[in-house]
């Protein structure tokens, strides 16, 4: 029987950055206040921050009372309540998100008030313009002065614990794929428009929806991946990376992230003489990354008539055996009969058996090995016996294995005549 692993994957993270300082915000998203009503549209969701300490109340009471100045002070709409909500939530939590300016800016758009921010100290070019995904981020300055969106510490807390910077490796359908955190990698003053997969074409898809950028490749489409065999499997291993310096040294944060994923090689596979059904048909299945292992048998060497139920073979008949695999890139690799041999039960360890082919070359004369090695399929011939004393079903098995074209499948095997 075929045992079918689980596909193997791995991500090392390695970063050079400066330090972060976490701030935290209030809720959601500061940026959607209403005019009508003080309440921000994405704090129907509370976010669980810590107050802030040490805030001095009576200076930020002074701050608020900047609703009572111009250009504010010619406003008609009553101006207490919005004071009010000020002083409490400023009094309660640290300024970040842009906080006041939003509070100013719901007052401003009651009063339909235009060109006021600057006057006041709010930069349309700061937080107050920066959008942030709700619950998961806020907005806040950089050391530069610039906004930019830091991880709520409820959202990050599960990768900062795994020591990433996004989710497991995802081996799916032929692909591999990481996908990061947007404001993770902003902490660390990484730029998500210069990193790269090993191609520097592939760079990696954007969704503005959730500030997630992932990185893909396939099998077919690799981007450059490193392709190796490790034990029973062949790895396709890529790295995300920021873009390379032009010199020996580089002032920006760099970033490097190895995942991969893997083939796992076919096992031993099983066929009877007396064949009822002429085709062994498996599913590699190596996680998400499958193929099919396929092997029949033939009455003629033009592989056209599959023996089914209803051939009759007879002792001496030649019979021609194919084995494939199937939805793997045959540009890379091949699959090479390592070795088959026959025994009188379906059993591959049986004591009792009789070696046809063994390291890829025939047993006996009556073995005649076609094609192997050379593509995903291999071909060999052999004359139909059956054991002394035994009128018992013979059974085929064959070890197999996928290899790299690279590294020459069938290098250095010579095979009497």
């Amino acid at each position: 029987m075929l045992h079918c692993p689980n596909v193997s994957f791995a991500s090392k993270i390695t970063t050079f950055s400066s330090a972060v300082q976490n701030d935290t915000g209030i809720c959601s998203n500061a940026s959607n206040v209403s005019p009508a009503d003080g309440n921000a549209a994405g704090c129907d969701t509370v976010v669980d921050d810590p107050r802030g300490d040490g805030i001095n109340c009576d200076a930020v009471k002074q701050r608020c009372d900047t609703l009572k100045k111009e250009p504010f002070a010619s406003c008609r709409v009553d101006v207490a309540p919005y004071i009010s909500a000020c002083s409490r939530l400023l009094c309660n939590y640290t300024d970040t998100d842009g906080l006041f300016c939003h509070l100013l800016d719901a007052y401003a758009r009651v009063c339909r008030l235009k060109d006021w921010m600057d006057t006041v100290g709010c930069s349309a070019s700061g937080c107050h313009e920066h959008k942030c995904i709700d619950g998961n981020e806020f907005c806040g300055l950089s050391v530069g002065g610039e906004p930019k969106c830091f991880c709520r510490s409820s959202y990050a807390a599960p990768f900062r614990a795994q020591n990433t910077l996004g989710d497991n490796t995802m081996c799916a359908s032929k692909s591999a794929s990481v996908s990061l955190v947007g404001c993770l990698l902003e902490e660390r003053g990484v730029d998500i428009s210069s990193l790269h997969l090993n191609d520097p074409s592939c760079s990696g898809v954007h969704d503005p929806n959730t500030n997630r950028v992932t990185f893909t490749f396939s099998d077919t489409d690799n981007c450059a991946a490193n392709v190796s065999i490790n034990g029973n499997k062949i790895v396709y291993s890529n790295t995300i990376m920021s873009n390379e310096s032009s010199g020996i040294i580089s002032r920006d944060d760099q970033l490097y992230i190895e995942f991969s994923c893997a083939y796992v090689q076919p096992q031993v596979q099983t066929m009877s003489f007396k064949i009822l059904d002429s085709s062994v048909v498996k599913v590699i299945d190596a996680g998400e990354w499958t193929y099919v292992f396929n092997m029949m048998a033939f009455t003629d060497g033009a592989l056209t008539s599959a023996v089914d139920s209803s051939s009759e073979l007879t002792l001496d008949q030649e019979v021609w055996v194919q084995a494939k695999a199937s939805d793997v890139d045959e540009k890379l690799m091949a699959l090479v009969i390592d070795r088959c041999w026959a025994t009188p039960e379906n059993n591959p360890n049986a004591n009792m058996k009789y070696n046809l082919i063994k390291n890829g070359c025939p047993g006996d004369d009556t073995v005649a090995v076609v094609s192997n090695g050379a593509s995903l399929k291999s071909v060999f011939s052999f004359r139909v016996f059956q054991f002394v004393g035994s009128e018992a079903d013979v059974f085929l098995h064959c070890d197999t294995k996928l290899c790299l074209k690279s590294d020459g499948c069938t290098k250095g095997r010579k095979c009497r005549n």
